[in-house]
């Protein structure tokens, strides 16, 4: 996912009901130690192409969400306790996910909780800090697309 004049393309990204971006995600499926690093490369260039923008990189490990005028992510958290209700782990360990399934899997918890409003999500395990870090009334009712170019 490489920017290209003032458009990124991204594994996903989400727009407020006026269709504004307003969350750029970026899914990878790996467990490697310098996937701080790389969340962080990949921060810089959504805040490059797209600066009004939070990012949301998540792993099969961790998950790190930057608000648009921060260099340092906004939250870190442990993306199994962030999946959980999603999808039985004791079956289906997220590392076992094939890359296109691990997209799906994020897509479909960005399904469930667009809608709820924020009352609900802070007493949803896991979930809270989409109302904390002030995400969740830029993205609430809004659009999920999958795989693209935000701007």
């Amino acid at each position: 996912m490489y920017p290209t004049t003032a458009r990124l393309l991204t594994d996903l990204f989400v727009t407020s009901e006026d269709g504004t971006t307003q969350l750029v995600i970026e899914v990878k499926r790996s467990a490697r130690p310098e996937l701080a690093e790389a969340a962080q490369a990949m921060r810089e260039l959504v805040a490059a192409s797209s600066p009004v923008c939070f990012f949301l990189f998540i792993s099969t490990q961790k998950f790190w969400v930057w608000n648009p005028a921060s260099a340092v992510p906004a939250y870190e958290g442990d993306t199994e306790a962030l999946l959980t209700r999603y999808i039985n782990l004791k079956k289906v360990p997220l590392a076992t996910l094939g890359g296109r399934e691990f997209i799906l899997l994020v897509y479909s918890w960005l399904g469930s909780i667009i809608f709820k409003p924020a009352e609900t999500l802070l007493k949803m395990p896991g979930q809270e800090w989409l109302v904390t870090t002030g995400l969740q009334p830029l993205i609430h009712r809004g659009y999920i697309h999958l795989e693209g170019e935000a701007n």
